[in-house]
């Protein structure tokens, strides 16, 4: 079999179009499954890239043929005239040397430790408009180095305590519009981190863009146009939610709670088992033990709230505002286990230790929504509503 028929390709020089039909066949053949048959592609990509530049060097080599020189008009006419010399003109100026793709390179990575610019694309628009890109070289050059600061990026994000932002598929997309790397995959996906180079390329290649950004600008590919959900816009900036809405979603959600509580011990098996003065205490301390499993349960959820939070529009998040990690869902469950201790506490041990729950209230009313749970367990409870409609006010 030829190389042109294991490529699914006319022969041709275009090395552009010898490249993007293997990286499509690359999906199909991959080294992981079938060894065999990558290493014929591959071998075949190799031998049609050969044969591509042999022929762009035998058309290179061919003299070509001078136009016919058509007579001067004077000629035709049957005169002559004889002109003055004409002045020789002074060389132009040499040329300004090529741009440097460093400076377009450090506001890259600049913008990548921004949580803004990990996540929405709209902030790398800048790159569309930079006339640099122009330059083969400078293109080359950058896609090549960004490229290498993204494994570098991905990397660090997911070691712990780390406050960078992972890079969302949708950026990685707008910049493999830009830079055309999903059809120089055969080279950018082996080299340092395999594994994060490979998920970079599973996010590029689960497109979800409806067009090409700049169709106009080299590496930019024309896309077949398609409908994907609405998702709202990620604010740049998330308002912690007042202690107000905290106290007004707590007494829903142990309202709710309470309900089956109350239930639950009004049964005739139960009802005559318990003590009649004890039943308020029963109540409320079962009430509230209910509703610490279940906030935990419901704020590690892809949810991230109770029902009195999603109502009110807020969510649970860590501090770089990604869902809870089982930590941080397990230290604010400690958090809360805190306080029903001091209730059992207050009620049966020391009932001098009352005053105690006014304090922690007062406290937690200066710390501008950023309670001393929460600091604890290194979380926070944001209001995503109001965050969204400030944004979206701010870019109106």
């Amino acid at each position: 079999m030829s190389p042109w028929d294991r490529l699914e390709l006319a022969p041709t020089s275009d090395t552009r179009a010898i490249k993007k039909a293997y990286a499509r066949l690359l999906k199909q053949h991959r080294p992981d499954q079938d060894a065999v048959a990558f290493q014929q592609l591959h071998q075949a990509y190799k031998t049609a890239l050969q044969l591509a530049e042999q022929q762009a060097d035998v058309a290179e080599a061919m003299p070509a043929t001078p136009p016919p020189r058509e007579p001067e008009p004077e000629q035709l006419a049957n005169w002559t005239i004889q002109l003055p010399p004409v002045a020789q003109q002074e060389p132009d100026a040499e040329p300004d040397p090529a741009a440097d793709y460093r400076p377009l390179f450090q506001r890259c990575r600049g913008l990548l430790s921004e949580h803004h610019g990990a996540r929405q694309p709209q902030y790398w628009t800048f790159l569309a408009r930079s006339p640099e890109l122009l330059d083969d070289a400078i293109h080359q050059q950058l896609g090549q180095a960004l490229f290498d600061e993204l494994v570098r990026h991905q990397r660090d994000a997911q070691q712990a305590n780390c406050k960078l932002t992972p890079v969302s598929a949708e950026v990685l997309q707008y910049l493999d519009e830009l830079f055309g790397w999903e059809s120089r995959q055969d080279i950018l996906a082996y080299g340092t981190d395999p594994a994060i180079r490979q998920a970079l390329f599973d996010d590029i290649t689960a497109r979800t863009i409806a067009d090409s950004p700049e169709r106009g600008l080299r590496g930019g590919r024309k896309l077949i146009r398609q409908h994907r959900p609405s998702q709202p816009e990620a604010p740049d900036f998330y308002y912690y939610s007042s202690m107000l809405h905290r106290c007004i979603a707590a007494a829903i959600d142990l309202f709710l709670i309470s309900l089956p509580v109350n239930a639950v011990l009004k049964l005739p098996i139960i009802a005559n088992q318990l003590d009649s003065s004890q039943l308020h205490d029963i109540r409320l301390l079962a009430s509230v033990a209910l509703f610490i499993l279940i906030a935990a349960l419901l704020e590690h959820s892809r949810w991230q709230a109770t029902p009195g939070k999603w109502l009110l529009g807020l969510r649970v998040t860590d501090t770089q505002v990604h869902p809870l990690s089982l930590r941080h869902t397990l230290l604010r469950a400690t958090c809360m286990l805190g306080v029903l201790l001091l209730i059992v506490i207050v009620n049966y041990v020391q009932p001098r230790l009352g005053p105690v729950f006014v304090i922690l209230f007062v406290i937690n009313c200066w710390m501008n929504g950023n309670l001393l749970q929460d600091r604890i367990s290194h979380t926070h409870v944001i209001n995503l509503r109001l965050s969204r409609r400030r944004h979206q006010q701010a870019t109106a």
